[in-house]
């Protein structure tokens, strides 16, 4: 593909305080053979105008202005025009650290993978003070053909699939299965979506056990922080999405309830709540609500030794769940949302 390794798709709206250090990170990269797409999505201050000022210094960068349609939006028109051989993304207020290209590059081409994961390190910050950290790993691995049908609810439930920015992707791999962002998603669920739909069609994923991207959370300014008025529509749709992906690799829930039971706490019905503490719902609603989704999960048999091998923090929600201690399950996520 035009002797192009790596092609980097870096959505791009309204982030000039912050954009200038990530685009340096990717361009200071000892790596030969790679573009930054940065695709300027409508934004109102000088997003733009920096995102050119790059384009005109440096031949690696590749500069598109799109009217304002999400990042969802973006990032698919960024594959419409990427010439790698793999894709990275990376959103434009993180920062990726040395050796991001080279190293899975090489990891990608060593195994022939279809999709390489890497470590991060997620920030968050109020203002410019750092509140709290969490650090990702994955122990190193290459997981091959049927055994990511057996490992596929496991791996979902692990965070394999929550974002796309420490991934790489082969790209003739994207555009043979048809994959892309499902525009439905605005305000997170995105990565978990596409993430999920990837590893479904994939025959090769080589895991990296070294982290290369820094991801900062901001509240007030990143999207993910943001009030969602669809956000009960958006975790019904990931939820479809689980389903879809399971039937897909043959899957029933009754073949792996534990994992299932928390990957639908985790993802839906927890989701589900946290928004509805943010909006001061009355108790009554919320213990309605609860009553209302069981559906998916009341009649799974499971074992709570096995949820707790997973996550003890998810197996206790979840088996609160399951036993109806609504009052309890409602006192401590209000503890954690306040």
């Amino acid at each position: 593909m035009n002797g192009i390794k790596v092609s980097v798709i870096m959505p791009v709206y309204n982030s000039e305080k912050y954009l200038e250090k990530c685009v340096d990170s990717i361009l200071e990269q000892e790596f030969d053979g790679f573009e930054l797409l940065l695709i300027d999505d409508g934004s109102t201050d000088k997003s733009g105008e920096i995102c050119d000022a790059y384009e005109k210094k440096d031949n690696r960068v590749r500069v598109f202005h799109v009217s304002n349609s999400g990042i969802c939006n973006a990032r698919n028109f960024g594959l419409s025009q990427a010439n790698g051989e793999y894709i990275a993304f990376s959103d434009h207020d993180d920062f990726v650290m040395p050796g991001f290209l080279k190293d899975n590059y090489d990891y990608a081409k060593e195994n022939d993978a279809d999709i390489v994961k890497f470590g991060r390190d997620t920030y968050y910050l109020r203002g410019d003070d750092v509140f709290k950290r969490n650090y990702r790993r994955f122990c190193k691995r290459v997981i091959k053909g049927e055994d990511i049908r057996n490992e596929f609810l496991s791996l979902r439930l692990r965070d394999s699939m929550s974002c796309v920015w420490d991934s790489f992707i082969r790209n003739d791999f994207l555009k043979t299965n048809g994959l892309s962002f499902n525009s439905i998603y605005t305000k997170g669920g995105e990565d978990i979506d596409f993430s999920s739909n990837c590893f479904v069609h994939a025959n090769v994923i080589a895991y990296n056990d070294k982290a290369y991207y820094e991801h900062y959370i901001r509240y007030g300014y990143s999207t993910s922080t943001k009030p969602d008025n669809n956000k009960l529509e958006k975790l019904t749709h990931l939820h479809e999405n689980l389903n879809e992906c399971m039937h897909l690799l043959n899957i029933s829930p009754e073949d792996c309830p534990e994992e299932y039971i928390l990957i639908y706490i985790k993802e839906f019905v927890y989701s589900a709540l946290s928004y509805y503490y943010s909006t001061n719902k009355r108790k009554e609603e919320i213990i309605s609500f609860l009553n209302r989704v069981r559906k998916p999960v009341t009649h799974l048999r499971y074992s709570s030794t096995k949820m707790m091998k997973y996550s003890l923090k998810w197996a206790l929600l979840s088996i609160m769940y399951m036993k109806k201690k609504y009052q309890l399950l409602n006192f401590i996520l209000r503890l954690k949302n306040r």
